[in-house]
């Protein structure tokens, strides 16, 4: 999926509840609910005005490892918060250190 593309993101999240519920697998299902959520965030983030921002959400959306904000660093948001691509790119050599 291109960065951006918004509208495809949506789709493969609401194919992959249609899958989870088909296998009845709640599981996946709460995985793409929270994708959507996630890409409801980057859409509001990127194109909401600072009032509507401020509205409901008063925090900046941040790394939960190092606190770096948009404005900083590339964010990637998951469904539970956020990681720059920084830490990312760390979390990912400490964890799969042995296949390097």
């Amino acid at each position: 999926m291109e960065e951006g593309n918004y509208h495809a993101a949506f789709n493969i999240a609401i194919s992959g509840i249609n899958k989870g519920r088909s296998i009845n697998d709640q599981s996946s299902i709460d995985q793409f609910v929270g994708l959507i959520k996630a890409i409801t965030v980057i859409v509001a983030t990127e194109y909401g005005s600072k009032d509507y921002l401020q509205k409901d959400n008063p925090d900046e959306i941040a790394c939960f490892i190092c606190g770096a904000t948009k404005d900083d660093l590339k964010l990637l948001l998951g469904t539970n918060g956020a990681i720059c691509e920084n830490c990312s790119e760390r979390a990912y050599m400490h964890f799969h250190k042995d296949d390097l």
